[in-house]
């Protein structure tokens, strides 16, 4: 799971780093008594500006959608659709975000955030998406 913050003006203002124990192995929340506990987690303070995007998305999304495409994306939705208001370019882009994911999820080849970091972590050529559940949420901020 992560974070990714694009600016207004385009560009990252943040993209956190996957939340793991190890490759694979993301922090889980839960009331086991192995669970990470909600202090665990990487705590960043970005100063925000009308018009930022905020993404926040699972491991299904940040494994299957590379931060140029969500970029990429999120450009797509804010131009053909930002005369409509900050909330519907959020649903918009949740929803573009989260069938793009989906769609390399399920092709074989494409080269993913995870097809390369399997690659790295397992010293072996490993292509095409991993499926796995996929949760999106996004905000745009506006002007109070």
């Amino acid at each position: 799971s992560g974070v990714l913050i694009l600016g207004r003006e385009g560009g990252v203002k943040l993209k956190t780093s996957q939340q793991e124990h190890s490759f694979g192995y993301p922090h889980q929340l839960g009331h086991h008594e192995r669970s990470d506990k909600p202090g665990d987690a990487l705590i960043s303070v970005v100063h925000l500006k009308a018009g930022d995007i905020i993404i926040k998305g699972s491991d299904g999304l940040f494994d299957n959608l590379s931060e140029e495409d969500a970029e990429e994306i999120a450009n797509q939705v804010r131009s053909r659709y930002g005369d409509r208001g900050g909330s519907y370019v959020a649903s918009v882009l949740a929803t573009e975000l989260g069938k793009r994911a989906f769609q390399n999820s399920m092709d074989k080849w494409i080269s993913t955030p995870y097809s390369l970091g399997a690659t790295d972590a397992f010293d072996m050529v490993y292509t095409g998406g991993k499926k796995d559940d996929i949760t999106v949420l996004t905000a745009v901020i506006t002007a109070s």
